[in-house]
This record gives C-alpha cells, structure tokens and sequence, in this order.
C-alpha cells in the first residue's frame, strides 16, 4: 500500500529547535509503534534526552491500517530541556469515542526504556462500546470516561496498568482484580 504523506517544518540551530508536523492518509499501527525502528532507536540511544534538544512533532493519520479498534491518530511527540512525552495525543475510533494520553513520560531507566503514562477513554456512542465488548444488555451501566495510567518497560515489554477509574472515580473490585492478573505479563509481539 503507497502511503501517501504530507509534511511541513521549520529547523532553528541556534538553539536547536525543531517543528514537523506530518500528515499520512494512511499509516500501518505495528510502523507507529515498532520498537525496532529508527526512532525507538534514536531514543533508546539517549540521545533525545539532551537539555539543549527542543521538538516537537505532530503526527496524524485519516485511517490506521493493521488495527480494527482505532481509526484515525493524532500523535505529539514534544522534546524539551530533555524531557521527552507524547501528551495529549490521540487514539479515535469513530463508532465509539477516543482515547486521550492525557500525561506521559518516556525516559531511560537502567538502559530500559520506561513509558508511563495517564490515559482518558471517552465513550461517545455506550451502544456500540457494550457491543464491541459484547456484553450483556442486562449487566451494562452507563459509561462516560475510563481513565488508568501504565507503566511499560519497552525494552523487556512488560506491563502494569494502575489506576483504573470509570466516571466519578469509584473503583470496580472485579475489573481491578482482572487486571491484576494482567500486570507484568509480556505483551505478545
């Protein structure tokens, strides 16, 4: 599939500063965030990490080839003082709603590469988010938000997920103990 993409930027070296914002009418999920290619790379290096290093770069696609859940991304990366995080980027589906990374961070941890992050779903349309899951008419509660947070080490791909919230802030004992059973288990490839 031909990817079809549009670009624009602005380079300062004195101080380093860089903008790029990149448009795909397509993009394959497994490119985005494949940690073999040449950004986790550059990232993994530590190179990005530098105090005298400023980004930011804005990535959107129209349609997400490669995943049946989400639609269309719009992704930020922002480099500043050493400080690398991808907030407010954006996972749409459009049957259902999006999901917000609302506050995150990527750094080195002991030549692991460590994301956390804090993420909002916002469920637009309940009926098709309950048939996605297919749950049963009788058991299903209104939903507006789900937020969690994770931490994943990229470079052992591990996982845990925290936090998790629905609506007003209660938390779900049987959903919590689901996801205990997830935490630290290795993401299939």
């Amino acid at each position: 599939i031909k990817e079809i993409i549009s670009y624009k930027g602005k380079i300062n070296f004195n101080p380093f500063d860089l903008f790029l914002d990149i448009n795909f009418k397509k993009i394959k999920f497994k490119e985005i965030f494949n940690t073999n290619s040449i950004l986790f790379e550059l990232i993994k290096s530590g190179n990005l990490f530098n105090e005298n290093l400023s980004a930011n770069i804005n990535i959107n696609s129209n349609e997400i080839l490669g995943n049946k859940l989400f639609h269309n991304l719009k992704l930020f990366i922002n480099i500043n003082n050493g400080v690398l995080d991808i907030n407010n980027s954006l996972l749409i589906n459009k049957k259902i709603g999006s999901l917000k990374l609302i506050n995150s961070r990527l750094f080195l941890l002991d030549n692991n590469l460590i994301f956390d992050g804090v993420f909002n779903l916002k469920i637009d349309n309940k009926a098709n988010f309950y048939k996605y899951l297919q749950t049963n008419k009788k058991i299903r509660k209104s939903i507006d938000n789900i937020n969690f947070s994770v931490d994943f080490n990229i470079s052992t791909n591990e996982f845990n997920l925290n936090n998790l919230t629905i609506d007003d802030g209660k938390k779900e004992a049987k959903i919590m103990n689901s996801i205990d059973n997830l935490n630290m288990k290795k993401i299939p490839k």
